[in-house]
């Protein structure tokens, strides 16, 4: 996104994932409870962010395995990894509510968002790790070239 905008002369914005699909669900349930946006990681654990009523996160974002996230009141789930963690957290299944429609953020929302991060300068178009790199020495046969 970055280089796009500095090829289209064009400011750029960073925006949270999981802000914007905490913004969507508040947009569409003003009323709404605490919201746990969890997001698949395609590994052993999750990105998530935990928001009050009203959209304010609550907390850092964060990436952890389903255990290790504390679950201590009613909670409804978005994102696209509802279903696994309510899987591997069974004993947490009453405080537990999943709400389908948003599993991916709304352009809309991110384009609000953007338009608000860049107005307000602290939108820096820089990327956020939750964790460490998950990398390893190859396994495979290397060539080396002799002197």
């Amino acid at each position: 996104a970055r280089a796009l905008g500095l090829a289209l002369g064009r400011p750029v914005a960073g925006v949270s994932t999981l802000d914007c699909l905490a913004a969507a669900y508040y947009t569409d349930h003003p009323q709404g409870g605490n919201v746990l946006a969890l997001i698949e990681t395609k590994r052993e654990d999750f990105y998530g962010q935990f928001f009050v009523p009203g959209g304010q996160a609550q907390g850092e974002p964060f990436a952890c395995p389903a255990v290790s996230v504390p679950l201590s009141s009613s909670v409804t789930i978005i994102g696209d990894a509802g279903t696994r963690f309510a899987g591997l957290r069974s004993e947490a299944a009453a405080l537990l509510r999943q709400q389908s429609g948003y599993e991916l953020p709304r352009a809309d929302i991110v384009a609000r968002a953007g338009l608000r991060a860049h107005e307000s300068g602290t939108g820096a178009a820089a990327p956020l790790y939750l964790r460490g790199a998950d990398v390893s020495a190859s396994t495979r046969f290397t060539r080396t070239v002799e002197e």
